[in-house]
């Protein structure tokens, strides 16, 4: 937005002031020049809140060099943990400057609705330690740049709205009009990486946004994922998040093909916090298929290995949006595309897929007697399901923390009832006694307490089979340190034996509550100390994995003033 005369920040004033007087300050990494003092006089030292005005400049130092009509970065070069850097247009840019060359720009200039400024601040939350290799499957760089860009990209509205490492977002779609309903989807390129992200559900959005996203979660119903080709016999995938990452990368499949082989990439990772990390893990599913040549043109499930030829018709499949610099388009099965390593990077992710046990095609040829999935892994007809499915698995990892919800969303609904027992317990305690009577006798909360519970139970069967792949990294607490879960299922009743119920998960036979602590459903609701607030307990630890690991975090929004503002 513009600046007007109500922009203001908070600083110290460097000395007594009188009314409206005008002052230079140092805060936030740079020299602010031209403030003005509120209308009152001020003692020096006084917290203040100073207005910004058109004449407002901040003065620093370019902390990258950059050629003329590029853009660049100004903060405080020395600083030990920079939190602030702001971002200067490449229009404003018209003779280049170089590393640690003194800048002084109008902040007018730095206005988010006309220029390509971002609102980012280094991250001082940041673990210092980032898991390893050994746990993720990638470099620890490269999960702090996925965790960056899956907190960038929900309020991001430019390609230069985002901050990675030794590179930057080269193509980001926000997909016009339907912005709402779709997901924005970014990918960026650092040195021979490439990371596409997705955006989650936007709890911060506007309303319609939020309405649209929970409806978009909520649509789960199992269903083929064409584009996994010959593997999608043995498979099924969440509805709505599939069409978005097929969509994705249909439309941006030249760009990304050419990309990888202009730019020698030899890692593409995907990534996304909460629900883009389920459209993230999908569409890392249709990309290792499609690198198999599982993926045919006309596919039958045969072992046919032609390609698919495919051509783009505006009217139904828009063109990539970024023009190629070759007409030689490049194909899933070529050897520069083959040879990149795939990984996922996930955060608060619910799970996104189950086998197929229930269609005509589960039983065919399956082992006589098996328990595996009704004989699932010995089925011929998902050989290449069961390849696929092992061979993301091995490269893909999902951050989780604490109490969260959203991981064990579909795969262990047995958590559920729990939390909301918690949720309507805070209600109740929250409201005033009468206040409280008057709001149970309206909507009868306990009725729909009890109608909420019952719907969780109606739709097990829906869900049922939904289950990570991959590892789950999971923090119990922000001290702790991460250990790896297995999502076994959920704990179901096997049968009474003697006089006692005996139960099993996936695993097999197994006690309840399950001893084991590297197996998700050990942990129950009732494990955590949530406090008094559980609302802000299970927010929190949804956000902590992306927030924790994020190396910058951005801060744009519509109704921001300030460019470089801090985190509380």
């Amino acid at each position: 937005m513009g600046n007007s005369s109500s922009d203001t920040m908070a600083v110290k004033a460097p000395k007594d002031l009188d009314a409206n007087e005008r002052f230079n300050a140092g805060a936030r990494g740079v020299l602010w020049i031209n403030l003005q003092a509120p209308k009152h006089k001020t003692t020096k030292r006084d917290e203040i809140n100073a207005k910004i005005n058109g004449q407002t400049k901040i003065k620093s130092c370019a902390l990258q060099t950059a050629a003329q009509g590029n853009h660049y970065d100004v903060g405080d070069l020395y600083a030990a943990n920079r939190r602030f850097t702001y971002r200067v247009p490449g229009a404003l840019n018209t003779t280049g400057v170089k590393k640690g060359q003194d800048v002084t720009v109008f902040h007018k200039d730095l206005d988010l609705d006309n220029t390509d400024v971002t609102y980012l601040c280094e991250n001082p939350d940041l673990l210092p330690d980032i898991p390893g290799i050994a746990q993720t499957g990638v470099q620890p760089h490269i999960t702090k740049m996925c965790a960056s860009l899956s907190n960038q990209i929900y309020k991001a509205r430019l390609e230069t709205h985002f901050r990675i490492d030794n590179g930057g977002v080269v193509l980001f779609d926000s997909h016009g009009g339907s912005n709402d309903a779709i997901p924005a989807f970014a990918i960026a390129v650092s040195l021979k990486t490439m990371i596409m992200v997705w955006r989650g559900t936007n709890r911060k959005g506007s309303m319609v946004n939020c309405v649209l996203d929970v409806v978009s979660d909520l649509a789960i119903g199992p269903v083929v994922c064409s584009e996994l080709g010959a593997a999608r016999r043995g498979i099924r995938v969440h509805n709505a998040w599939s069409s978005f990452a097929a969509s994705d990368l249909d439309t941006h499949k030249d760009f990304i093909l050419q990309e990888i082989k202009d730019k020698e990439i030899d890692q593409v990772v995907f990534t996304g916090h909460s629900m883009g990390g389920g459209i993230a893990s999908i569409a890392h599913h249709i990309f290792q298929a499609q690198i198999l040549g599982h993926y045919k043109s006309n596919d039958t499930g045969s072992d046919d290995t032609q390609p698919v030829k495919e051509t783009f018709d505006g009217a139904v499949n828009p063109p990539p949006l970024k023009k190629l610099k070759v007409t030689q388009k490049v194909d899933y099965t070529d050897v520069y595309v083959k040879k990149v390593k795939l990984n996922s990077v996930l955060f608060s992710a619910p799970s996104s897929l189950k086998k197929n046990t229930h269609d005509s095609y589960a039983n065919k040829g399956a082992r006589s007697g098996s328990v595996d999935h009704l004989g699932w892994s010995a089925n011929k007809e998902f050989v290449k399901s069961a390849e696929l499915i092992k061979k993301v698995s091995e490269n893909s990892v999902n951050f989780m923390f604490g109490c969260d919800v959203f991981p064990r969303l579909f795969s262990n609904l047995a958590y559920l009832p729990d939390v909301i027992d918690a949720l309507a317990t805070e209600l109740r305690e929250r409201e005033p006694f009468l206040l409280g009577m008057v709001v149970n006798k309206v909507i009868k909360l306990d009725d729909n307490i009890e109608a909420l519970k019952q719907m969780g139970q109606d739709i097990r069967p829906v869900v049922a089979g939904f289950r990570h792949t991959g590892k789950l990294l999971y923090y119990a607490d922000i001290q702790s340190v991460p250990i790896v879960l297995t999502d076994t299922g959920p704990i179901t009743e096997a049968g009474i034996v003697g006089d006692q119920m005996t139960y099993k998960d996936d695993s097999g036979p197994i006690e309840s509550p399950n001893p084991n602590k590297y197996s998700l459903n050990h942990y129950t609701f009732h494990h955590y100390e949530t406090g008094t607030d559980v609302i802000a307990a299970l927010s929190e630890a949804h956000g902590y994995p992306e927030d924790l690991l994020a190396s910058h975090v951005c801060t744009a929004d519509k109704t921001d003033s300030n460019v470089g503002v801090q985190i509380d």
